[in-house]
């Protein structure tokens, strides 16, 4: 009896004992997985935001227009910066073709006071006294002597932007129908992208003469048939003689600004 009990202890001990090997054999196991995951995965690396970090490290080297296509904002060039809208009139090109209405001082005359209000510097002045749509002037000076169609080819060789013609007072009681509407073909089609003004004919007698409207009708039909403006500035000359005051020079001024503005 003695030894199915000594038996049955040691029966339970060597249970026991695998149990107890089994427990270490699997904590052993977990442990070596654990190592090798260790090994293999590397460490999550944490960051503080809070800390402070030289603006040198996170900054970018950008150019001016990537930047500006980045935050939205318009690039102005220093070109652009030292730039002004005087300065940008003040390369307009013009030329005046007129008679002795567009002569003068320009301080005292509406082509000085046009041009000094719209900042224009480069005014060439092609008028002579007695010049006509038909009429061929009495002096002739720098410009061609030949009416306003006979200036087209010098005026074109400055190639201005803005051309004004003024005049038509000379031409008397003669139709000019063709000839003007002739005189604007051919300087639009020589300067085909400059911009054409025509003033109507002033008078500057006691009286406007009776065919002082069908001159001006015709001038205004052939301007705007090639494309350009006729600008009508009354009659604030009458009674002034042969020369026009600087009152009528000035209103002349005063609506061809107005126009051109």
């Amino acid at each position: 009896m003695s030894r199915i009990r000594d038996k049955s202890f040691w029966g339970l001990a060597g249970l026991l004992i695998l149990g107890l090997l089994a427990v270490v054999l699997s904590m052993t196991a977990i442990g070596s997985v654990r190592s090798n995951s260790d090994t293999s995965i590397p460490a999550r690396t944490s960051f503080d935001f809070n800390a402070s970090v030289d603006d040198e490290e996170l900054s970018l080297e950008v150019s001016p227009s990537d930047k500006a296509s980045v935050t939205g904002e318009e690039r102005t060039d220093d070109a652009t910066e030292g730039s002004s809208s005087d300065e940008i009139e003040n390369e307009v090109l013009v030329a005046v073709v007129g008679d002795s209405n567009s002569i003068g001082d320009p301080v005292d005359t509406w082509v000085g006071l046009v041009g000094d209000e719209l900042g224009w510097e480069n005014v060439t002045n092609f008028s002579a006294p007695g010049r006509g749509y038909i009429t061929t002037p009495r002096s002739c000076d720098d410009s061609p002597c030949a009416p306003f169609g006979g200036t087209v080819e010098a005026v074109a060789e400055n190639n201005p932007d803005i051309v004004i013609i003024f005049g038509g007072v000379a031409d008397g009681d003669v139709p000019i129908t063709e000839t003007a509407a002739e005189t604007f073909a051919d300087l639009r089609s020589a300067l085909p992208e400059a911009e054409i003004f025509v003033i109507s004919p002033v008078y500057s007698d006691e009286a406007v003469p009776n065919w002082a409207p069908l001159h001006a009708a015709s001038i205004q039909a052939g301007v705007e048939a090639a494309g350009g403006t006729y600008i009508d500035v009354g009659q604030p000359a009458l009674g002034d003689g042969e020369t026009m005051s600087a009152d009528a020079h000035a209103e002349i001024a005063r609506i061809v600004i107005e126009t051109l503005q």
